[in-house]
């Protein structure tokens, strides 16, 4: 049986001796000022137009299509307002029950498009009288749900 085979080499004899490089005239673990080594801070040199560049591994954006912004924040205004309307009309169906549309005909015997067409006259009058200022503003909302249940009633 050979000796050799269970011992475990250690590397230190055996192998190529590795030798690490430093600048002519110095010495390792010795600091030295940067204006001592083998470097150049001549202002000549000329570089690419990309040397001082710090931008150039930034990500880079496609232009924005301003009409593509302007139709997508339409969009985003339009749900937006779409919705909010929508919310209140199902609120305020749930508080009244349904009466819009199924009118209970207690004391007027109008049809659902006829009563919600007297509401739509009365909010109509009230933007005449007041005009189109922030007091109105809840007006103007509740005439745009009017007119969408008015639609929903023809429909019917």
């Amino acid at each position: 049986m050979d000796k050799n085979k269970n011992k475990k080499d250690c590397g230190c004899k055996k192998g190529p001796k590795i030798t690490m490089s430093k600048p002519e005239g110095t010495e390792f673990n010795t600091p030295y000022p940067i204006e001592n080594m083998n470097t150049t801070l001549d202002k000549n040199i000329t570089h690419n137009k990309h040397y001082w560049d710090t931008d150039r591994n930034k990500e880079t954006h496609p232009p924005v299509d301003e009409n593509l912004q302007r139709t997508l924040k339409f969009q985003s205004d339009l749900d937006v307002l779409l919705t909010n309307i929508g919310n209140l009309l199902k609120s305020k169906n749930e508080a009244y029950g349904n009466t819009s549309l199924n009118p209970p005909n207690i004391f007027s015997k109008l049809d659902s498009s006829e009563a919600i067409c007297a509401r739509i006259d009365d909010k109509i009058m009230r933007i005449k009288n007041k005009g189109l200022v922030s007091a109105t503003e809840d007006t103007v909302t509740d005439l745009i749900g009017y007119l969408l249940l008015l639609k929903m009633s023809k429909n019917k």
